[in-house]
């Protein structure tokens, strides 16, 4: 359990998009978790395809979702949208940036010591981040369920609206509305916030319950949700190619030598290694979402021992740059929201 509360909206920055933004024109938006995310962060990336437990009652239990989250889910059922969440709580603080024109779809997890990106071109999709300068590439669409977006999630497995957390303090600005999903393991309880007069989601709250470790939460306050105007900049997969190496490519050797080097300059050890699925004996054939995983659940919110301003200067993403410097505390991203996702315990 320690290694998915760690591991949330990083699986959901490293592995998945928030929505399927390499779906053809048409195709709705699905969600995996984080994320997201990851929306990551959620209890989504974690869940399981088994049916919502009901309680003892012989009359089915019918679940009513209202206006207000259907139409926030619907948001990214779009061609082109912006989606930007900040998210605060456990396990690391980050800024989430989603954005989608068409079939390129782009989202950044700013972390207080880096970035996770992917980045799909309508062709294929990249998965790269600022720790460890390293990317996956995964030809054609995104074929696994996107991770972490509680929103879509909530609408998606129509979970049960409930009462359990909604506190007089958020009713008296916003329309509250809560839904809780409940699974052999853990329990996840969303809050949204919504604007009274508009019905637009200004925030939401995921409290985790996992074995035996209670009112875990995150916070997630929506810094941007618009439709329209939106376009991916400075990224191509000629730019991810020309900064970033190809995990992939290197000798196993290398890899391994690329791994001791990276855990040497973000101080892990091996206890945190393992807490991640994470050995010694994996390093030669490691594959991305495994290494990148392993190091920014333990680097997110802390500088690296060592960092040489030739290191620096060699990090050419502007993408990367503009966003950590947009992020003035370890909230870092946001959303989703995944993002410690929106789960895995997930926008």
């Amino acid at each position: 359990m320690d290694r998915i509360k760690k591991t949330v909206l990083t699986l959901a920055a490293v592995c998945a998009l928030l929505v399927t933004g390499c779906a053809k024109k048409g195709s709705s938006s699905s969600v995996s978790d984080s994320s997201s995310a990851s929306e990551q962060s959620s209890a989504a990336d974690s869940q399981s395809d088994s049916s919502q437990e009901q309680g003892d009652s012989s009359e089915p239990v019918k679940n009513e979702l209202s206006d207000n989250i259907k139409k926030a889910a619907a948001f990214f059922d779009g061609e082109n949208y912006e989606y930007v969440c900040k998210v605060t709580g456990d396990p690391h603080d980050a800024q989430i940036t989603l954005i989608r024109d068409g079939n390129v779809c782009f989202q950044s997890t700013a972390y207080k010591g880096g970035e996770a990106f992917v980045y799909c071109d309508g062709k294929d999709t990249y998965r790269f981040d600022t720790f460890t300068m390293t990317y996956q590439k995964e030809k054609g669409k995104v074929t696994l369920s996107p991770s972490g977006n509680l929103i879509t999630e909530a609408v998606k497995k129509e979970l049960p609206a409930t009462k359990t957390r909604i506190s007089s303090f958020d009713t008296e600005k916003y329309k509250v509305e809560e839904y809780t999903y409940t699974a052999p393991a853990y329990i996840t309880v969303l809050d949204f916030c919504f604007d009274k007069t508009t019905g637009e989601l200004k925030n939401y709250t995921a409290t985790y319950s996992v074995e035996g470790r209670d009112n875990e939460v995150q916070y997630r306050e929506v810094l941007k949700m618009v439709s329209g105007g939106a376009k991916v900049k400075d990224i191509s997969a000629e730019t991810i190619t020309r900064d970033y190496t190809e995990l992939a490519s290197l000798s196993e050797e290398k890899r391994e030598e690329l791994c001791r080097k990276l855990f040497i300059e973000y101080n892990i050890k091996n206890e945190d290694l393992y807490e991640n699925g994470v050995t010694l004996y994996d390093l030669k054939t490691i594959k991305y979402t495994d290494l990148a995983g392993a190091v920014i659940a333990n680097a997110a919110d802390a500088q690296p021992l060592k960092k040489d301003k030739k290191d620096d200067s060699s990090e050419k993403d502007s993408s990367s740059d503009k966003d950590s410097s947009s992020v003035k505390d370890s909230s870092s991203d946001k959303d989703e929201n995944s993002s410690k996702d929106e789960s895995s315990k997930k926008d």
